[in-house]
């Protein structure tokens, strides 16, 4: 049996990017019996969770569900009987550092042979990055606490991208977990490389509104240059980016609006040009943003802040800088054609590394009943 501590995907989470890659390792262990525990009953626990005002709140007020033959979930579930469950388990796969603060410390060292963590993102230096930390300053200390056992102690860490791996190799130098590589995310295997440019194109935001994203400078873009571009955003904020664009919302070539993930690749192909303006910072430098790489693959450049996102520009993607979008600086519609191009030869690249994934993870399961 493998325990699962972490959301379990369906049509109310299905947008989130978390849980996109949640949803993809899901499939991965298809065949085998698994439990996901999404909360436990315990008081400090519990207000942990709501100061946090994250994603798990989204699942508060479910019970125990089985949800077919080979998944039963339970969230909240008592103290002692996920005790029991961690004990009785083959495989403790845990989602994030958020998830890593439901279990006691001392059952991580108890386990830590059987535990595998996948990290996700920077957790302690994105609660950093933000703004009201100083509302809650025990909550960063307690991820900073789970961190350090966690990488001290467990054999099996999954890294979304090369540069995160020797992040935390270096922040943990005596950490003995084995990193395996692994950019979760669906491929749509389509091409769409020589998309015609008309007088305006197209330029499209696929994300949320979190300050990593950083929707008001794109908002400013989109204001600058909202005579000569058409826009596609597509968010679960439709208000949120209306308020900020409420000076751009009057013209017609702008579109907001939230669509399913089914509908996403129709919504890319339409696009010559996406949006991703991430700070030069290590939440940043050691992401394997899906939006980038669905960019990508659907032949649309993306349009940065700067170049240092995840192992991209070590691939060698091709990119336009902002200020180069502001000041009308496209490059010509060849040179765009072989940008492209090149982009979509990371993506091949990606294919291939995404499979030697998939066996490194699939072997750690072999010896599992079915």
């Amino acid at each position: 049996m493998i325990l699962v501590i972490g959301p379990y995907p369906s049509q109310n989470n299905e947008k989130d990017g978390m849980i996109q890659r949640v949803a993809n390792i899901d499939r991965l262990l298809n065949n085998h019996e698994r439990i996901y525990i999404m909360s436990v009953f315990s008081k400090k626990t519990d207000s942990f969770i709501r100061k946090l005002h994250y994603f798990i709140k989204n699942f508060f007020g479910l019970t125990k569900q089985i949800v077919n033959k080979n998944v039963r979930l339970y969230n909240p579930i008592e103290k002692n009987q996920l005790k029991k469950l961690m004990n009785k388990a083959d495989w403790v796969y845990i989602h994030s550092l958020h998830f890593a603060c439901l279990l006691d410390e001392e059952w991580i060292e108890q386990h830590k042979n059987k535990i595998i963590m996948d990290i996700h993102g920077c957790v302690v230096e994105e609660l950093e990055y933000l703004e009201n930390l100083n509302e809650h300053p025990e909550i960063l200390e307690r991820f900073k606490k789970v961190e350090s056992i966690i990488f001290n102690n467990i054999a099996t860490l999954i890294s979304v991208s090369g540069n995160m791996t020797a992040f935390y190799q270096k922040k943990y130098p005596q950490c003995p977990g084995k990193f395996i590589q692994f950019p979760i995310f669906n491929f749509h295997n389509v091409v769409h490389l020589n998309k015609p440019i008309h007088d305006k194109p197209v330029i499209i935001y696929s994300g949320g509104s979190q300050k990593w994203q950083n929707p008001e400078l794109m908002a400013k873009s989109i204001i600058k240059q909202k005579d000569n571009f058409k826009f596609l955003v597509l968010t679960p904020d439709v208000a949120y980016f209306k308020k900020i664009l409420e000076l751009a919302t009057d013209s017609i070539y702008i579109d907001i609006k939230s669509v399913n993930p089914n509908e996403i690749s129709s919504e890319y192909q339409k696009a010559n040009f996406g949006f991703v303006l991430r700070d030069d910072i290590i939440v940043n430098n050691v992401a394997c943003p899906t939006k980038l790489i669905e960019y990508l693959e659907h032949g649309i450049i993306p349009i940065v802040l700067q170049p240092e996102i995840g192992d991209f520009n070590k691939m060698g993607y091709r990119y336009i800088l902002n200020d180069d979008f502001l000041e009308g600086r496209i490059p010509n519609y060849d040179t765009l054609e072989k940008m492209k191009i090149d982009n979509y030869k990371i993506i091949e690249m990606l294919k291939e590394e995404k499979k030697a994934s998939i066996n490194s993870l699939k072997g750690l399961f072999l010896c599992l009943p079915k």
